[in-house]
């Protein structure tokens, strides 16, 4: 059992006023009724708070010890309040939020740069995570919003989608490669070439590649896999082979590495938003919507 806010109220007003008397004018309440209510707290706690006498009252031991935090408490109660009362008005709170490179890499900074800023109050908490672990997070009720590698991706019933952004892709290559000074290429042009790949947890990303590699007449050759980005990176700036991505690798410069589009490939890479249609937290919705605005490139899908 713990002290009610009611009882510890009681408690650092007599306190500081030094007397019960002084104590029930301040509070507009009886002197019983304040008597009673430290009585109850010294039950709560099982030891008397103050020492009494006729004229005063004196902090006991473990009442010096209660006082020493009451401040404290009261200004975390406080903070709760306000905290509580600003993510009801979708001002305040906590938004957990899963992306996946190509996001993180593309427009998803600029979007959280933009809601923070008329948000200010509002803690995102980040992680990386593949798609397929996005949505059983969210299943699970341990993310809100997830931003995913989407090819056409089944969802549950209860997800919605909204497609962020879509792109084509690059070549990565080392600037003494034979196409470092190329402006754009065509994705014929790798035939041959040693390929830096995702590992297995790649798989749909490589197979999506590989089937407009066969499309052109030739399988990718795959020399090495890695799993993250930079680790790919390294290796294409060790001469390991080419890396092909997304067009947002752009954004990831590197000394020594040079980032080529590929002009016959459309804007196949899609990556998606989703959310819970059911979700409790009122942060989802302004956030969706901030989403929205952010890019003429967004639309709604199933």
């Amino acid at each position: 059992m713990l002290p009610t806010l009611r009882q510890l109220l009681v408690f650092k007003t007599v306190v500081e006023q030094g007397s019960f008397r002084k104590s029930a004018d301040v509070l507009n309440t009886s002197q019983p009724a304040l008597s009673n209510s430290v009585k109850a707290l010294e039950d709560v706690l099982g030891t008397p708070v103050f020492f009494r006498t006729t004229r005063s009252v004196e902090l006991t031991a473990a009442g010096t010890a209660l006082y020493t935090r009451i401040d404290q408490i009261f200004e975390m109660v406080e903070t709760a309040t306000l905290e509580a009362r600003d993510a009801a008005d979708g001002k305040g709170g906590r938004l957990r939020l899963s992306y996946v490179d190509f996001a993180i890499l593309g427009g998803l900074p600029d979007v959280l740069e933009n809601f923070r800023s008329e948000n200010p109050k509002i803690q995102i908490d980040m992680g990386f995570a593949r798609t397929l672990e996005q949505i059983e997070k969210m299943q699970k009720g341990q993310i809100d919003i997830g931003f995913i590698f989407d090819m056409d991706t089944p969802l549950p019933p209860d997800f919605n989608r909204l497609v962020f952004s879509v792109e084509g892709l690059a070549a990565v290559v080392p600037r003494t490669h034979r196409l470092a000074k190329r402006a754009t290429l065509e994705l014929a042009e790798l035939k041959g070439e040693p390929i830096i790949a995702g590992d297995a947890r790649w798989e749909r990303y490589t197979d999506m590649v590989n089937e407009h590699c066969i499309a052109r007449g030739f399988s990718l050759e795959i020399s090495q896999r890695a799993y993250l980005r930079d680790e790919m990176l390294s290796l294409v700036l060790g001469g390991m082979g080419v890396l092909i991505y997304p067009n947002c690798i752009m954004n990831a410069a590197r000394f020594g590495l040079r980032a080529i589009p590929v002009s016959d490939i459309d804007d196949v890479i899609m990556t998606s938003l989703i959310w819970r249609s059911d979700s409790a937290n009122p942060i989802v919705a302004p956030f969706v919507e901030a989403v929205r605005k952010s890019s003429s490139t967004v639309f709604d899908t199933k």
